[in-house]
């Protein structure tokens, strides 16, 4: 058997030590030494050279040399491997290996460290690989059928011991309720069977399941568990590499669905510590929920005090926004912060896209996905048109993530001040959000595949967002359709997040599962199993292929860093007669990034 090692989730700023600029950003100057050894800059970043009076010089408290180079006990990553720490006088570094199987991870200040420092496999906050994983449930149209939980063991030199605890509503305790171990390459797919509550705004004590390894697993979410008429999938983040600000991305609910599943759009967040404070800010009102939060207005301050850890909170738009269409009660966009990090996930229980006027009603379906931090989003996105289910459109969205505005082109230009509208402002290519969580939709024709690169890289950090068409409707139009799946929402891996090896699964009871692949041009052959990938579609810089997924589980690796990106589609004239028998017309997607890598590894 070959076994390929997945490391994934990428600090974008951060994976190198950098330099901060009056304000505390980054100012994108990275050195594998310290910042102390970096040339000054210009406004532009241009190097003006090296000033030899002050470099590597500390001063004391009236402002005269030292002769120190740095102070005493001061920390810096001098390799992935070892951590320099400065020598007692002052004068020297010295490298300290990391040790067996640590890595040394840059600080930034946005995950609340403080300085450089060893981190062991199971606590690197910059891969979604680790060893510790919140879940909950979370609302579906068919949230009759079970969840799953999927678990794979990268890893080729040891096995894993994995194991599954349920935490009861009401409780903080773990009830152990599944356990095995992994060799490398091998995955098990456990169900979720807890109740999903309310589809309306939520807080509880339990009600979730917890994941723990003894080695770094890969872990994704299914909902349901297997083809239904409604799925979607979601890649598991870590505990060591969630964070403490996110914006949300959901979709507007089909309000005309049959029962109201299209209600509502929401987002959902597993507190992990004691005392926790959260605020969110969001774009349409959220709904309290009775007792525990109230609810807020657009624009205005939702606000959590002193949550314990074990809680759980689900965030809802209200259904009773006067004057707001319900398929434009959508969350995308809210900004979260808290005072110290949280799982969060956003979602819609049932979406039609795009929002349509005409025909009222048509074929909505979950979307679903475990958030990634603002921390960890980048300036360059490969934004590759999905497999193809037929003549469909592709719908695209841009998230900012800088606190000021965030400014981006695309290549080849699809941006239009159509799609770049106030108060976003569109001028020469360029597109410009207003502040952190303002987005923009893309909407291109079939096949059509652009890359989204920030005009200020250091600054200009944003999250792409893939969102697939629904099937066609009667009374829709033939043209730019299709008949197979269903909408998925997925968050695109940054180009500086590829890694060089990932190990797949694929969904259960779909018609057809894919992996998307993306490299630079000209980069090392990407082998699925043993097969090199022989054909690819360009896209600018890089290029592309789709390539059917025929096994439960499979290895893909490259000498070069790659992009990975999995689909599952349920065609309803293919599909088994056994899901038809469960849930009537099988019509549905998933989608998720199959993982982030920090260092390209």
């Amino acid at each position: 058997m070959v076994v390929f090692r997945w490391l994934v989730l990428c600090a974008v700023v951060g994976c190198g030590p950098s330099v901060s600029g009056g304000s505390g950003e980054s100012t994108g100057n990275e050195a594998t030494g310290t910042s102390a050894s970096l040339s000054p800059t210009g406004p532009s970043g241009e190097s003006l050279g090296e000033d030899p009076t002050t470099e590597n010089t500390a001063v004391d408290s009236t402002g005269s040399a030292t002769g120190q180079v740095c102070e005493p006990g001061e920390t810096r990553c001098s390799s992935d491997e070892s951590l320099g720490v400065c020598a007692p006088d002052g004068m020297s570094w010295n490298d300290e290996p990391c040790g067996v199987d640590a890595t040394c991870v840059p600080c930034d200040e946005q995950d609340g460290c403080t300085a450089d420092r060893c981190v062991g496999p199971c606590d690197d906050p910059t891969t979604s690989l680790g060893c510790d994983f919140v879940i909950a449930r979370l609302l579906s149209a068919r949230e009759e059928f079970e969840d799953a939980v999927v678990l794979t063991a990268p890893a080729p030199t040891r096995a894993a011991t994995v194991q599954l605890f349920r935490i009861a509503e009401g409780s903080t305790d773990e009830t152990l309720i599944q356990e095995t171990t992994l060799a490398g390459g091998e995955f098990v797919r456990w169900a979720l069977q807890d109740d999903v509550g309310p589809a309306a705004s939520w807080y509880r004590t339990g009600s979730t399941y917890r994941v723990r390894s003894d080695v770094p697993i890969a872990a994704y979410h299914h909902a349901p568990g297997r083809t239904a008429t409604s799925n979607d999938s979601s890649l598991l983040l870590p505990v060591a590499a969630l964070g403490t600000r996110y914006v949300v991305s959901s979709y507007g609910p089909l309000g005309a669905q049959a029962q109201d599943l299209g209600v509502p759009s929401y987002f959902e967040i597993i507190v992990l510590s004691d005392d926790t404070n959260i605020e969110w800010v969001p774009p349409v009102p959220t709904a309290g929920d009775g007792a525990a939060f109230a609810g807020a207005t657009a624009g205005g301050t939702g606000s959590i005090v002193s949550a314990s850890a074990g809680d759980a909170v689900r965030v809802a738009a209200s259904n009773v926004a006067l004057g707001i269409p319900i398929d434009a009660r959508d969350l995308s966009g809210t900004v979260i912060s808290s005072d110290k990090p949280i799982w969060v996930a956003g979602g819609t229980r049932c979406a039609r896209i795009p929002v349509r006027t005409d025909p009222v009603g048509g074929f909505c379906d979950t979307i679903q996905e475990v958030l990634v931090p603002v921390q960890w989003w980048g300036h360059e996105t490969v934004a590759a048109p999905p497999p193809s289910r037929g003549t469909e459109n592709h719908y695209w969205r841009v998230y900012a993530g800088a606190d000021g505005t965030t400014s981006f082109t695309t290549e080849p230009a699809v941006l239009t001040a159509d799609n770049c509208p106030s108060p976003a402002d569109f001028l020469d290519g360029v597109c410009t959000l207003p502040e952190l969580g303002a987005w923009i939709e893309i909407r291109v024709a079939n096949g059509v595949g652009f890359v989204v690169r920030g005009v200020a890289p250091e600054h200009d950090r944003f999250m792409v967002v893939g969102y697939l068409q629904s099937r066609r409707a009667a009374g829709e139009p033939a043209e730019a359709s299709t008949d197979i799946g269903d909408p998925a929402m997925y968050q695109m891996v940054d180009t500086a997040a590829f890694g060089r090896s990932h190990v797949v699964t694929s969904g259960v009871g779909f018609s057809s599962d894919w992996i998307q692949v993306v490299r630079r041009v000209g980069g090392a052959a990407v082998f699925v199993g043993p097969i090199a990938i022989s054909s690819w579609m360009d896209l600018g810089e890089f290029e592309y292929s789709d390539v059917p997924l025929n096994a439960s589980s499979v290895g893909v690796q490259s000498e070069d860093p790659f992009g990975l990106v999995q689909f599952g589609y349920a065609d309803p004239a293919q599909i088994s007669p056994e899901c038809s028998a469960r849930s009537g017309s099988c019509a549905s997607s998933y989608a998720h990034s199959a993982g982030w890598s920090s260092r390209g590894r």
